[in-house]
């Protein structure tokens, strides 16, 4: 909370620096064999050799990639459209400081290992990045994709986006960015996707700023970051969704008219602060897993913000506020009683337990259908087969169904030992069986109900007593 606010000032120093590539690019662009801070400048680009390619690995003309064959201490500038640089698992080293708290921007700071300006389609892949200012910077790019690259000991940001849009940047491990940035998102930077990255151990774990817009960031690790997950100024219409959050300082940072931002599915667990809301509202905060944090919430200037939705979606999980604590749910409607009250926000359907929005109770019935006698052994036994139908009738998979028992009118037993496995049932699904029953020879029809248990995705067992009458 306080942290945030007092690195302010010094984050706006590293957020312009997301923005400075451009003039750097076409400054580097002019001498192809040497930077200005050591080792040499490999332009890739589509021509018969992939330009500077052959230097460092193979050039394939037909799909415009350049695979490494060999680690490199040099750097890498993307000349055309839809060139992939595939590292296959090389390494490229700058000339950093190993210890990036002794990061000096400039020819110092180790450089930029991948700069791709003004270009659409590229993708970079399976590299390992060390010790530079920036491992990958896209600038006015678009339709590009960085996938699978580690990035450790960068002086900004592992990866940064500046004016830039629909990219993808998937499943990379970023870390050690201790007074940086592990993905940064700058300056009207819109519609992007940040999906299944980690980031480890960076004062910024991703940070979306000025006029970020529609990006999507989910199902993201954040761990032991100072602000893992941050927006600052007027960013709007961004989704966070499906992320790990935990061990920071703040997990999610919303601030400075950064409005219209969906916060959904995310566990923010362990942090000094969950969520830290300062001049910002409208955005809405649902189905998150607010779980053993210092402090889950703290706003400022945060009005109009919602918590919560009409039942059946409700609002979020918030350990130490559940039945253990003294929150009822005396009509078992999977929410609390009272609503949560802290810093100035109201849920007012606080979910009794944690992720309870997917976890709800399997919607199953059972139909009888058909009653006959399966032989005539089983007539003059007086043993009458009964089939049945268990089905799903909402969304959720049911897992170990078992029937428990049955109880039935007019002297009528149930024949089948009990318990029964059925099994799991996917949503929307059904599962027929058969049961035999002792009838007495006097009994025209019987009332019978049976006894049934389900357990839910997160563990939780039901019992269903349904009753039926068979013929």
């Amino acid at each position: 909370m306080g942290t945030g606010v007092a690195n302010r000032a010094r984050w706006l120093a590293i957020a312009g620096a997301c923005f400075i590539m451009a003039t750097a690019i076409m400054a580097e662009a002019v001498d192809p064999s040497a930077a200005a801070d050591g080792g040499a400048i490999h332009h890739i680009r589509d021509d018969s050799t992939g330009g500077d390619c052959p230097q460092v690995g193979i050039w394939q003309p037909a799909t415009l990639t350049c695979t490494l064959t060999t680690d490199s201490v040099d750097k890498f500038v993307i000349d055309d459209d839809y060139i992939t640089l595939d590292g296959a698992g090389h390494s490229i080293t700058g000339t950093g400081p190993d210890d990036p708290a002794n990061f000096v921007e400039g020819p110092d700071g180790g450089g930029d290992a991948i700069q791709i300006f003004s270009k659409t389609g590229v993708t970079i892949k399976n590299i390992d990045f060390n010790r530079f200012d920036y491992s990958v910077h896209l600038d006015h790019t678009s339709h590009s994709t960085v996938h699978n690259i580690s990035s450790s000991n960068t002086g900004l940001a592992g990866v940064s986006l500046s004016y830039s849009s629909y990219n993808t940047i998937t499943g990379n491990t970023i870390s050690n960015q201790r007074v940086n940035t592990g993905i940064c998102i700058g300056y009207t930077s819109t519609n992007n996707l940040i999906e299944e990255n980690d980031i480890l151990d960076s004062a910024y774990g991703i940070y979306v700023h000025d006029f970020g817009t529609g990006n999507i960031i989910s199902g993201n690790s954040l761990t032991r970051c100072g602000e893992s997950l941050t927006f600052w100024n007027r960013d709007s219409g961004n989704e966070v969704a499906g992320n790990d959050i935990s061990g920071g300082n703040i997990g999610i940072y919303i601030h400075s008219q950064s409005n219209g931002i969906t916060v959904q599915e995310n566990l923010l667990a362990a942090n000094a602060v969950g969520l830290l809301i300062e001049n910002a509202s409208g955005n809405t905060i649902v189905h998150n897993s607010f779980r053993d944090n210092v402090l889950h919430i703290s706003t400022s200037r945060a009005a109009g913000n919602s918590f919560s939705q009409p039942a059946p979606d409700g609002g979020n999980y918030w350990s130490g506020h559940g039945p253990v604590e003294g929150c009822a749910d005396a009509n078992i409607d999977g929410f609390c009683d009272l609503s949560y009250l802290a810093e100035g926000v109201t849920d007012s359907l606080p979910w009794v337990r944690d992720r309870g929005w997917i976890c709800n109770k399997p919607a199953l019935i059972v139909e009888v259908g058909l009653s006959y006698w399966g032989s005539f052994a089983d007539y003059e036994r007086r043993l009458l087969s009964v089939d049945w139908t268990i089905r799903n009738r909402g969304p959720e998979n049911a897992y170990d169904i078992y029937l428990t028992g049955n109880q039935s009118t007019n002297g009528v037993l149930l024949e089948t030992p009990v318990p029964a496995l059925i099994g799991t049932l996917p949503g929307g699904a059904s599962v027929p069986f058969r049961l035999r029953f002792y009838t007495p020879e006097s009994v025209m029809s019987f009332r019978s109900v049976l006894q049934a248990d389900a357990t839910d995705l997160c563990g939780t067992t039901y019992s269903y007593p349904q009753p039926r009458v068979a013929p």
